[in-house]
């Protein structure tokens, strides 16, 4: 677990990925609280914060300077939104841990113990990074200064092969 800018900066240094996910809205809105983008997740049943909701704005503000900051070191970020994925992928914010049994059940390598709701959704925003990557997630687009939000393609768990 990494709480500061400068753990989350300093990890994902050690570990040069090509591709982070990050679960905060990346772009503001022009006009009014929520950007389109976000009105078009809503109407794919997908519920989502306004960026500028007073409890999000520090978040949102936080990750817009991030995502910043890792576009600088040559990364690719893309804005994701767990509990949507988890929802496409047919969980709820309830049953969230199901998606460590998904992960097992796709040989991957996943730790016997209790998670918190933070490891989850990181966990979960890795999983759509790594269905985007390949080729098995799309971008909700809204206006052109929204930062698409990433979310699994038609819902579908993937499947190694």
């Amino acid at each position: 677990m990494v709480h500061e800018d400068s753990e989350i900066l300093n990890a994902i240094k050690a570990l040069r990925p090509t591709l982070v996910a990050i679960d905060s809205p990346l772009s503001l809105p022009r006009e009014g609280a929520m950007r389109r983008v976000d009105r078009e997740m809503v109407k794919l049943g997908l519920r989502v914060f306004p960026p500028l909701l007073p409890s999000m704005k520090p978040l949102t503000l936080r990750g817009i300077a991030l995502a910043e900051k890792l576009k600088k070191m040559g990364l690719k970020v893309i804005e994701v939104h767990p509990l949507s994925t988890l929802k496409l992928l047919g969980f709820d914010k309830k049953s969230k841990h199901k998606l460590l049994q998904l992960l097992r059940d796709e040989d991957f390598s996943v730790e016997e113990r209790k998670y918190s709701d933070h490891e989850l959704d990181a966990i979960s925003a890795a999983y759509t990074a790594l269905l985007f990557f390949e080729g098995k997630a799309v971008e909700v687009k809204g206006d052109p200064w929204d930062t698409p939000i990433v979310i699994p393609r038609g819902g579908a768990p993937r499947r190694r092969t």
